[in-house]
C-alpha cells in the first residue's frame, strides 16, 4: 500500500505543478494576444470644379435711322418701349437730350 500511496502523492504532485503550469501559460497567451487595428477607409479626394467662365457680353451696336426715337428703337430691340432709358443711360457720353437723336449716330443696346 506504500507504494500506491507514494504512487498517488507523486502523481498528484505532479498534476498540480501541470495544471498550475498550464493555468501560467493561458494566462500568458491571453496577455500576448494583439490588438489588431482595422486602418479607416481614406476620405475620398475632394475634386474641386473651376466653373466655366462667364460668356463676354456681346455689346450690341445700332445706327439710328432718320425718324427713329429711343422709343422705338428700344420696342424693336426689347419688345417693350420702357428700355429707352436703358439706351439713353448707356449712350450718355453721345447723348445730351433723350429727345434730340440723329441718323447715323452708334448708340450701344446693353443686354
Amino acid at each position: 500500500m506504500k507504494k500506491y500511496t507514494l504512487a498517488l502523492l507523486i502523481m498528484s504532485a505532479f498534476s498540480i505543478l501541470f495544471f498550475t503550469s498550464c493555468k501560467d501559460k493561458k494566462k500568458a497567451e491571453k496577455k500576448e494576444t494583439k490588438t489588431v487595428v482595422i486602418p479607416k477607409k481614406a476620405p475620398k479626394p475632394v475634386v474641386k470644379v473651376k466653373p466655366a467662365p462667364a460668356p463676354k457680353p456681346v455689346i450690341k451696336k445700332v445706327v439710328v435711322k432718320e425718324g427713329e426715337w429711343l422709343y422705338n428703337i428700344s420696342r424693336r430691340e426689347y419688345g417693350t418701349s420702357q428700355g429707352w432709358i436703358k439706351i439713353y443711360n448707356a449712350n450718355k457720353a453721345i447723348i445730351n437730350d433723350p429727345n434730340l437723336i440723329f441718323p447715323n449716330q452708334e448708340l450701344v443696346i446693353p443686354d
